[in-house]
């Protein structure tokens, strides 16, 4: 593996890295308000709360699906392409070998 790669794979993990601690500080910080929230209601208003953070873990939860979806869908884009290029490739090495090949008898005779 080149240096390169290995400074490319190093970067990546130091992104997911922050992403992840990005999103541990805000699920905390999204914790901190809610246990202050249910501090300061009664249980109707606790249930009232409860349903709206619901509601709001569902949008987060569909929106986080929705891209994941697109990175899916890109994948299998990006598959599509490498077959076909795998194909072509595959392609111009049987030509290439065939034109070896009669060079070869062209040398040969």
């Amino acid at each position: 593996m080149s240096h390169a790669a290995y400074l490319a794979l190093d970067a990546g993990s130091r992104v997911g890295q922050g992403l992840a601690l990005g999103h541990m500080a805000v699920e905390t910080f999204k914790g901190e308000i809610r246990r202050e929230r249910r501090a300061a209601a009664s249980s109707v208003a606790e249930l009232a709360i409860r349903l709206q953070e619901a509601r709001e873990d569902e949008d987060a939860a569909l929106h986080r699906a929705a891209v994941a979806e697109q990175a899916a869908a890109q994948a299998r884009r990006a598959a599509a392409n490498l077959v076909v290029e795998n194909h072509a490739m595959a392609q111009e090495i049987m030509a290439l070998r065939a034109e070896l090949a009669a060079a070869r008898r062209g040398y040969a005779a």
